[in-house]
């Protein structure tokens, strides 16, 4: 019996790109052979539910795949699966749902691999809701680190799993269930490893990043495993992921401040600059505190790029709320902005006491996208004639440690060079770099 042809397929953020990447890495080579989807005959996808959108867009690929390959299998795994017990119910017999947000993906593999020996739909995981999964375990000599870098280049690592916060419109607790954190020791190996592997960046990433550690005695505090990461890893380097405003402290700005290893860029979800709009929310903070954040940041880490997300036509947003939003933007200088439509979803506080309307919500995201392009470009601005340290990604194009994409004219994909950054010809908003 030859081996079975599977596609991993990932939906959403970075947290489920590192699952997968995870998943893929204890996958058995002698039974199974990782395949684009075009040769698969059965296809895992790793689900999101964050949104109407990207819930859908699972189940679209799913019918695309099935209309290409009726015989094929499929496999719903992720926050989906946990969150919506009726995921499969418009699919046939072939279709199943698997594990779930909580379930460590390193499970997950295992229940692949057994299945992958039989070549058949076999009996699903325990439900998520039956126990609580150990999300992370000691991974051991098995585990294969180099699966977990990208194009040669970067890595990610997941450190951090779960929220209980229950912001007002979220499903995530409900998906991926209470933290839980990797240990310190796990986290410094796996650093470890894949430095040896070749990574150049290795983002750390987790469904509530600053909250890890909160599931564990004795141990260092976020902003020392940063510190001490970003040491192991040299001459790489390290980049944080989305990262709540309650979690950015004084200690992490000033880790990220003296260790140049460490990228000068952070990516601080604002939701609402309205006060009443994120109370309604769940959220936390006030806008003034958000912008307090921002503004340590700003001048305490040189050329620091901060970026952040806002949720357009949330179902108590006035006109004037929104204005408000659009006001705290402008102040903040934020490098870069991603708005998104409210989504209402099943069994949040919000959609238990408002309903919502797509098409303001759908005008408001293109104001906000459009200041958003703004404040781009105005930060690109300060970036002209600056020297950063870029990560090849191609051999024409790269990233900047501020998370800025330059173009290159020729470069070695995988290296970390020392670059001046120019406009381009004909593009104010574009830079090139050059090599020193």
């Amino acid at each position: 019996m030859g081996k079975l042809n599977i596609h991993i397929h990932t939906v959403g953020c970075r947290a489920n790109q590192a699952d997968s990447s995870v998943l893929t890495a204890h996958l058995n080579p002698e039974t199974i052979a990782v395949t684009g989807a075009e040769n698969a005959e059965v296809y895992v996808i790793n689900t999101c539910c964050v949104t109407v959108e990207a819930e859908r867009d699972g189940k679209k690929f799913a019918r695309r795949m099935l209309r290409k390959n009726p015989s094929a299998g499929v496999i719903f795994t992720g926050c989906a699966v946990s969150a919506f017990s009726d995921i499969t119910e418009e699919f046939s017999s072939q279709v199943l749902a698997v594990g779930g947000g909580a379930t460590s993906p390193k499970a997950l593999a295992s229940w692949v691999n057994e299945f992958a020996s039989g070549h058949r739909l076999a009996a699903p995981l325990p439900s998520t809701k039956s126990r609580r999964y150990q999300y992370f375990e000691d991974e051991g000599e098995s585990f294969n680190i180099v699966g977990n870098v990208q194009g040669r280049t970067r890595a990610l690592l997941k450190i951090q799993n779960g929220c209980t916060h229950n912001c007002s419109y979220c499903i995530v607790p409900k998906a991926r269930g209470p933290e839980q954190s990797m240990r310190p020791e796990e986290i410094f190996r796996q650093v470890d490893a894949l430095a040896a592997a070749g990574a150049r960046e290795l983002v750390f990433t987790g469904v509530q990043m600053g909250a890890w550690g909160i599931d564990l005695a004795d141990v260092p505090s976020l902003a020392e495993i940063v510190d001490e990461s970003a040491l192991r890893f040299s001459p790489g380097r390290i980049r944080l992921s989305s990262i709540e405003p309650w979690s950015v402290d004084e200690s992490l700005i000033a880790v990220m401040a003296k260790n140049e290893r460490i990228c000068a860029h952070l990516h601080i979800p604002l939701q609402s600059g309205d006060d009443d709009v994120l109370a309604d929310m769940k959220r936390g903070y006030c806008a003034s505190e958000w912008l307090e954040k921002v503004k340590m940041a700003r001048e305490r880490i040189p050329h620091v790029a901060v970026g952040t997300d806002v949720i357009c036509g949330f179902p108590t947003e006035s006109e004037s709320a929104f204005d408000n939003t659009l006001q705290v933007l402008e102040q903040s200088g934020v490098s870069y902005v991603h708005g998104f439509s409210y989504s209402r979803r099943p069994g949040t506080l919000a959609a238990k006491k408002w309903g919502d309307n797509r098409t303001v919500a759908k005008e408001r995201v293109r104001r906000v996208r459009a200041l958003g392009e703004q404040l781009q470009s105005a930060y690109v601005s300060t970036q002209v004639n600056t020297v950063r340290e870029v990560l090849v990604e191609t051999a024409v194009r790269g990233v900047t440690d501020t998370f800025l994409t330059v173009q290159l004219a020729a470069a070695t994909p995988g290296e970390l060079v020392k670059c001046e950054l120019v406009r381009c010809d004909g593009d104010a908003d574009s830079l090139c770099a050059k090599l020193r």
